[in-house]
């Protein structure tokens, strides 16, 4: 099957993958495809049922015939429908459904294909040369993430991390008492973001020093401060085209007349300069500290001092 070069954009969740991936796909001649390794998404047929899946660097021929059908939206839509199971399932059939067909009717030959899904991380580099696809990686302050995951009330199965042998042995051996502990034992929620954000933002760092001059690693809070300069460049990047839908896109989700704290869960209007350091008014003086001298050293490798 021949695939345009599509784009792929990853972080750990609650980074802003989803507004970055709508902004990103508002360029013309773009098809916008939604978290494909969600274990929620009944198009993925089962094929990723752990959070944060990592597909070997051999990969599984269903795995890549599935996400082909997914990339090109040429998927079989009655082997969803088969595993929906309750009336949940199937109104999450009904979502992914809606947006995917919305996309295969618009799409054409010459379309490239936004795929926004945080939890391809661990198995970016597969999708990278499996597809040739250019990426986009996002980074977040890890006290914007830990108010983030708060505010969502979100914990986090970690066991799914123990079940990926391979996962474990490449990329996360170095976490493997904290993840096991986390696994047995239920931590506070403000623990587990931290966890959480130390084991997406190692692994964003590895692959930052490896892909520094083919992927694009893009900060959150440059994005929401300076949106349409920084936007610019990402679009520069991918070689797609930065115009004027993209512009009334922006200027809708990020102006300042917006809310500038998040409304609801998955809210993309609001006061984007102001909510990138919201966590300074959300976050006691203690926590902040706290989270800091959690995530040393690696949140040094992003962020500076001036930024705390």
């Amino acid at each position: 099957m021949s695939l345009n070069k599509p784009i792929l954009i990853v972080g750990a969740h609650r980074s802003g993958t989803t507004w970055v991936g709508k902004v990103v796909a508002s360029a013309p001649r773009t098809s916008y495809l939604q978290e494909p390794f969600n274990i929620n998404n009944p198009f993925n047929l089962g094929l990723f049922p752990y959070w944060y899946y990592c597909i070997s660097d051999t990969g599984d021929l269903n795995c890549k015939k599935l996400l082909e059908q997914m990339i090109s939206f040429s998927f079989n839509y009655s082997k969803a429908l088969q595993m929906v199971n309750s009336i949940k399932s199937l109104g999450r059939f009904f979502k992914y459904a809606k947006l995917n067909m919305t996309a295969q009717i618009m799409r054409r030959d010459e379309y490239r294909t936004i795929i926004k899904d945080p939890l391809a991380l661990f198995s970016s580099e597969w999708f990278y040369s499996t597809f040739n696809s250019d990426v986009l990686v996002l980074i977040r302050h890890p006290a914007a993430f830990v108010n983030s995951i708060l505010r969502v009330g979100w914990g986090h199965p970690f066991s799914h991390f123990l079940m990926q042998d391979l996962l474990m042995k490449n990329e996360l051996v170095n976490f493997h008492d904290e993840i096991y502990e986390y696994s047995i034992k239920e931590k506070s929620l403000l623990d587990q973001a931290i966890l959480l954000w130390k084991i997406t933002h190692s692994q964003i760092n590895k692959l930052k020093e490896k892909h520094h001059n083919e992927w694009l690693f893009v900060k959150h809070e440059d994005l929401s401060i300076d949106p349409f300069h920084n936007f610019s460049i990402v679009f520069q990047h991918m070689q797609i085209e930065y115009g004027e839908k993209t512009r009334e896109v922006l200027l809708k989700t990020t102006s300042s007349s917006n809310p500038r704290d998040a409304r609801s869960v998955h809210t993309h209007k609001r006061d984007s300069k102001a909510n990138a350091y919201a966590w300074k008014r959300k976050l006691s003086s203690e926590d902040i500290n706290y989270i800091r001298a959690a995530v040393e050293p690696i949140s040094s490798c992003f962020y500076s001092n001036d930024e705390w």
